[in-house]
């Protein structure tokens, strides 16, 4: 799993290039922004705003021209965050990138898992071909004048199979004869296989994801987690994307 480390002289916008690089080719990059060290030695504040000041500088190369950033903390959680697309819930399409930093690592869980998308969509189509015609509504309570609906397997500009999916029973509802938890079996058995990396997080990581061709989860972890999120648009609206 190859990894940028960030040193004092390094360029951001070359760094910027090759993280993109990244983004476009395999999905996702990770950032380490400090050495590896005890989380005593961490001054919380600090790291929080260079993790903020580092994203966006990042995010200014990748030609976004806004962003949303949210604090996720948590402590001794026994379940999974079901697998999702981030912000699949907009009718309009859903954010290219976002990133996930860590500012308090758990004792012990609590990886990321990236999936590919493409793959997984792939999977779905020869083993489970009763699903392709399967569209699901999803909105949040978050939103609640957000609602879009998404077809399971979707498909790029190109052509090319998606998988488009956020799991759990709350706020979806299923358009077709199918057995939501028929699609969630299916949909867990080929994530499986389409596993692209399991991050186990230190303080000052830095997880760049292409949103487009992934799916992410989180593990059940033990202590407390505290991790910074920012979302990438394109533009101040709703990122204009066709499946």
């Amino acid at each position: 799993m190859n990894a940028f480390y960030i040193s004092k002289n390094q360029s951001i916008q070359k760094l910027a290039v090759a993280i993109k690089q990244q983004l476009d080719t395999q999905l996702y990059a990770i950032v380490k922004l400090k050495k590896s060290t005890s989380q005593k030695e961490v001054d919380v504040n600090k790291l929080y705003c260079d993790l903020m000041m580092f994203i966006s500088l990042i995010g200014s190369h990748l030609n976004v021209k806004s962003f949303g950033c949210y604090i996720l903390s948590g402590k001794n959680e026994n379940s999974s965050l079901p697998a999702h697309v981030e912000k699949i819930y907009r009718p309009l399409g859903f954010c290219r990138y976002f990133a996930l930093a860590c500012i308090i690592p758990p004792m012990s869980g609590g990886e990321t898992r990236v999936f590919d998308a493409y793959k997984a969509a792939d999977l779905l189509k020869k083993e489970y071909p009763n699903l392709k015609d399967v569209f699901i509504e999803y909105k949040t309570s978050a939103h609640p004048n957000e609602i879009a609906t998404h077809k399971l397997i979707s498909k790029t500009d190109e052509g090319k199979p998606l998988l488009v999916y956020r799991g759990g029973e709350k706020n979806r509802v299923i358009i077709g004869n199918v057995d939501s938890r028929f699609i969630d079996g299916a949909v867990s058995s080929v994530l499986k296989r389409s596993l692209i990396v399991s991050h186990k997080w230190e303080a000052g990581d830095i997880l760049f994801i292409n949103n487009i061709g992934t799916l992410h989860d989180r593990l059940p972890y033990k202590g407390i987690r505290k991790m910074l999120r920012v979302r990438f648009d394109e533009d101040d609206e709703y990122v204009q994307v066709t499946y």
